[in-house]
């Protein structure tokens, strides 16, 4: 395979952490020689694209934590990029909803979570909620102004426009096939060519461990794909509720429970349940990849995890 070119960095992964890399990398280093990798005909066919549009802004998370400040910086950088592009975004807020006497606890210690984050959360009683929601049914609500909306494959999409006006290419259709690496530099063997470059970074989502592995990385971690799955409501339930509704969640769940979702486009969505994957990148129970099922056979990880 002839070599097609050399880089000062190649980034694998064209969803939005490849897309969003690749951007800051040309703002800080504008004479940077930048190549972005993409499998797929498109950039974000998979996580980037495949997701619930929700910008959370730290209400779950312990004070003062990485994950709490992540949510925050990331909810005013992304706000402001919205703005800068005039991408959709709305910051519709986001309603914790009690539905019996029992969660009231739970949703009281959400509130004190999400005062120490930084943010102002404001506490509803029955009435209050029927008068904004006619259709909700509850004990109290916490309300949270800050959580938005956004569709993240324009941003992914924006980001990729950006950081090809500052100079970086995107190959398409250009999946990794072998990575080998010497004192001199890195070589990249895809369906599209073989490219080097002095530095690789991997943004390839449910594919990291394979990439790690493919470089010859010792990677004792193994992803465990699974799938969460919405339901579109009918046109006429789209003006039932006007923001995101969840539930308080359950502390013995690493889930936030099934919510209503409204959509930048309109659309109202109800989900996700949480089901194993039978592929990496399956979005139908009749998506098998016989690789992924043997790989979590022999994975000892997947078998604590059933238990």
């Amino acid at each position: 395979m002839a070599s097609a070119g050399s880089y000062d960095v190649i980034i694998v992964g064209a969803g939005i952490v490849g897309a969003a890399s690749a951007w800051q990398l040309l703002k800080q280093k504008p004479d940077s020689r930048v190549l972005i990798l993409e499998k797929e005909a498109a950039p974000a066919r998979h996580q980037s694209g495949r997701n619930s549009g929700v910008l959370h802004a730290g209400v779950y998370y312990p004070a003062g934590s990485l994950k709490a400040r992540m949510c925050r910086e990331g909810l005013q950088q992304t706000e402001a990029f919205c703005r800068e592009h005039q991408l959709p975004f709305s910051r519709c807020g986001k309603w914790i909803v009690a539905t019996n006497a029992h969660q009231l606890r739970g949703l009281g210690e959400l509130q004190q979570r999400a005062k120490a984050n930084g943010l102002n959360p404001e506490w509803l009683v029955r009435d209050a909620m029927r008068e904004q929601e006619p259709e909700l049914r509850g004990e109290a609500a916490l309300a949270v102004s800050e959580s938005a909306i956004v569709d993240y494959s324009a941003i992914c999409q924006a980001l990729l426009d950006q950081a090809q006006a500052a100079g970086a290419e995107l190959k398409t259709e250009a999946e990794v096939l072998g990575i080998t690496e010497s004192q001199r530099d890195i070589r990249v063997f895809t369906r599209a060519g073989e490219f080097t470059s002095s530095q690789l970074l991997c943004c390839a989502g449910l594919m990291a461990d394979r990439l790690a592995k493919l470089q010859g990385l010792d990677c004792p971690l193994h992803i465990v794909p699974f799938r969460g799955e919405f339901y579109q409501l009918a046109a006429r339930c789209e003006s039932w509720v006007s923001r995101l509704i969840y539930p308080v969640p359950d502390p013995a769940l690493p889930f936030l429970g099934v919510h209503l979702t409204p959509r930048v486009d309109g659309r109202l969505l109800a989900g996700p349940n949480a089901v194993l994957a039978l592929a990496r990148e399956g979005y139908r129970w009749s998506d098998v990849e016989w690789r992924s099922l043997a790989e979590l056979i022999g994975f000892r990880g997947f078998w604590a995890l059933v238990r």
